[in-house]
């Protein structure tokens, strides 16, 4: 390529660049934050008239990708005889309505593959095997066209949800990571025939609970089963679905049995894990058995949850108590686990209430909170956690939380402790490079640049009252273009002081040279003058004129 056709092609690109950042795209670009999910299945628990509303209110939380279930049992009403509108429990369910209303909002449907079919238990793995293939070939070839993400069953580590693939009778059954390796396959090989770019993602595990010596519902070791039954090429993204039940996400509990990948087995050595240790365990696992991107397509807190914990911090244990609780618990949520590598995808458990899981609904005070975290860190870049911890929630850790993220020309900062309640602590920010901030909470109403409160940062440090509730500050970076003129400004003042100093001293130089040059002139016209006034006065006006002339040569 001669240099004339490099030029034009360097030209082409900076133009291409100039104009996706002028054309007001609003897609997270590729290494941005792009994870706000909501699940589970809204379809399932309203009418296909009331699907507008409830995607309405996912789009104006800034949701971007909805995790929807289609039931086997449901579609294929008898062998081989599969439907995509029908009533179920007096309820219309229409699946192509479904995917028309999240095409209009520009969200990304996850479908969850999951469960029975009509006639189950089959009389042989073999038969069971067959019927999963001819369900997924159905849905595909139905819905593929419009659906890139597919989740493979759920929760296959859990007894009960394992009980409903096998049906036992009493809907319980001992996990089978093998039998549901081969169904793993069977639908990446389907799915991938379809369009080799879909993305097939394991079904979300179950995290602990009950029996902490369990180790067949242990995920660490149902991963490492999966790993050994040559599933690992057999999806794209790991899923979990780490429920805290009654902790904050920055508490240390019990989390089971210790698992040793080296040596396939439970230990008895019982582990503590946080939120984040726990997804960071599970990514540390990856990393042996082949690393994969880390989805949380479960995560919330039931309301007899909320409530303990509302009553723990001194409030009234009422629904809007709870509900503030569920809001800060829910930024607490997506801000660390989006700012971890790896980590791409969080779903919040839930919009509406499973009738036959608990009280999971998003409340109006999370709701709120939700839109204002995407809107804040949606397409933008984490920079990491500030505050210094090593061990993010310990008794002996600072309880103070300060996540960065950089937004174009913005500096995004959120802040929260977990300790006090609302009982504040000033806290200090360091390492500021501006003048001025902005501070939202979790309810603004508004988050024009306006509505902010604005602070006032002083060498580079603010000082910020803080609580449990956590809140953004956001600081308008200079842009490029800024830098630019700020550089070459700085430049233009620096040359002018050093010119203006030059000519000072050129022109001090002048003008004593000068005053020296007018001075000697001056005495010479004197002298001149003088001598001659000596020539024709009297004796003594020219002795007195003489001794005058002299006397300023001697002080000279």
């Amino acid at each position: 390529m001669n240099s004339r056709l490099r030029l034009l092609w360097l030209l082409i690109l900076t133009l291409t660049q100039l104009a996706l950042i002028f054309s007001g795209d609003t897609t997270p670009q590729p290494g941005t934050i792009d994870g706000f999910g909501m699940g589970s299945s809204a379809h399932l628990r309203m009418s296909v008239k009331q699907l507008s509303g409830s995607f309405g209110a996912q789009q104006a939380m800034g949701v971007r990708w909805a995790r929807e279930e289609i039931p086997w049992r449901e579609v294929e009403t008898q062998p081989g005889k599969f439907v995509w509108a029908y009533d179920f429990d007096v309820r219309p369910r229409d699946f192509n309505a479904l995917l028309t209303e999240l095409q209009q909002r520009d969200i990304q449907m996850v479908a969850v593959l999951a469960y029975d079919p009509w006639d189950n238990p089959a009389p042989s793995t073999e038969v069971l095997l067959t019927r999963w293939e001819g369900y997924v070939k159905a849905v595909v070839s139905e819905l593929g066209d419009h659906i890139h993400y597919w989740e493979i069953s759920n929760e296959m580590n859990s007894r009960g949800f394992w009980g409903k693939v096998i049906n036992e009778p009493d809907a319980q059954a001992e996990p089978d990571p093998v039998l549901y390796a081969r169904m793993l396959q069977t639908a990446h090989d389907v799915i991938k025939h379809h369009n080799p770019k879909d993305v097939v993602i394991l079904g979300g595990l179950a995290g602990y609970a009950g029996d902490l010596s369990d180790c067949a519902t242990n995920y660490f070791h149902y991963l490492d089963e999966l790993h050994q039954a040559g599933a690992w090429p057999a999806f794209d993204v790991i899923a979990i679905h780490p429920y805290r039940e009654n902790h904050p996400p920055e508490q240390f509990i019990l989390r089971g049995v210790r698992y040793s990948p080296t040596l396939h087995v439970c230990q008895q050595e019982t582990v503590e894990y946080n939120l984040v240790s726990e997804v960071r365990a599970v990514r540390d696992l990856a990393q042996i058995l082949g690393a994969k991107p880390i989805w949380i397509t479960e995560i919330g807190w039931d309301q007899s949850w909320l409530e303990e914990w509302a009553d723990y911090r001194k409030t009234t244990a009422n629904l809007v108590d709870a509900d503030l609780v569920e809001a800060d618990w829910l930024v607490r949520t997506y801000v660390p686990l989006l700012s971890e590598p790896g980590v791409e995808k969080i779903f919040w458990y839930t919009q509406y209430d499973d009738p036959f899981a608990g009280q999971f609904s998003l409340g109006t005070a999370g709701q709120r909170a939700l839109g204002i975290t995407s809107s804040f860190l949606t397409g933008s870049k984490p920079l990491g956690q500030f505050q210094g911890q090593q061990d993010q929630g310990r008794s002996t850790d600072d309880d103070v939380y300060e996540y960065r993220f950089a937004k174009g020309d913005q500096l995004v900062i959120v802040l929260w402790k977990v300790r006090g309640g609302d009982t504040a602590r000033n806290v200090t920010v360091k390492d500021l490079d501006v003048d001025q901030v902005r501070l939202y909470t979790i309810d603004a109403a508004d988050l024009s640049p306006e509505a902010g409160r604005a602070l006032s940062v002083e060498n580079g440090t603010l000082t910020v009252s803080l609580t449990e509730r956590p809140v953004f500050i956001v600081a308008q970076q200079p842009n490029w273009w800024d830098n630019f003129w700020r550089g070459l400004q700085r430049n233009v003042e620096k040359w002018w002081e050093e010119q203006k100093a030059k000519l000072q001293k050129q022109l001090k130089e002048w003008f004593k040279e000068l005053e020296r040059q007018i001075t000697e002139w001056f005495q010479k016209q004197l002298e001149q003058f003088f001598t001659q006034l000596c020539g024709t006065a009297m004796l003594p006006g020219g002795m007195a004129a003489v001794w005058w002339v002299s006397h300023k040569k001697r002080r000279r």
